[in-house]
């Protein structure tokens, strides 16, 4: 008779155990989706402010204009990317530049994650480490303009050619606040 007592004995602990098991392993998996929507929401509110500007910024007196030569390109097409300057005033205009390179161009993708997109960067124009500052000023007369133009041959940082997709464009103007134009 102790025989079947042991048995059952070993089967409720077994019972037990399992319980346990799956109690924590659907503690787990909550958690990770809900470390998932909140990290999701995150970065859509990060994604948000950095990617919600214009093409468009007056900054000090200066029309900054970013401007693409097309919409829509084929796979491996170049691609133009233009800063315009303007000066819409009726006065001189001088801005200080923090090194003679007055705008970084960077271009980005992104992975969709269905509740968020995580963007990376792709190509860019800004070195890893910032040169040291070396002042530079820009001036402009009434109605005078100046064009910024990069071209980017739709190729990453390591010189693979990307593959078809959407992608955005961001200029930094390498100015004291921060200031950037997207498309």
């Amino acid at each position: 008779m102790l025989r079947p007592r042991i048995k059952h004995k070993v089967s409720e602990i077994e019972e037990k155990s399992n319980i346990s098991s799956k109690k924590s392993l659907i503690f787990f998996l909550l958690l990770i989706l809900i470390l998932f929507i909140g990290g999701s929401v995150l970065n859509n509110y990060l994604n948000k402010s950095f990617f919600n500007g214009s093409d468009e910024v007056n900054y000090k007196g200066l029309n900054f204009k970013l401007l693409t030569d097309k919409d829509s390109y084929t796979q491996g097409e170049r691609i133009t990317i233009k800063l315009v300057i303007s000066n819409k005033t009726k006065n001189r205009v001088d801005i200080d530049f923090l090194t003679p390179e007055l705008a970084y161009f960077t271009v980005y993708t992104y992975v969709n994650l269905g509740l968020t997109r995580f963007y990376y960067r792709v190509w860019t124009t800004k070195p890893d480490i910032p040169p040291p500052v070396n002042v530079y000023r820009l001036s402009l007369k009434p109605g005078e303009s100046l064009s910024i133009v990069k071209v980017w041959d739709q190729v990453d940082m390591n010189g693979n050619p990307v593959k078809t997709g959407k992608y955005k464009f961001v200029v930094e103007l390498n100015v004291l606040e921060k200031v950037s134009l997207n498309k």
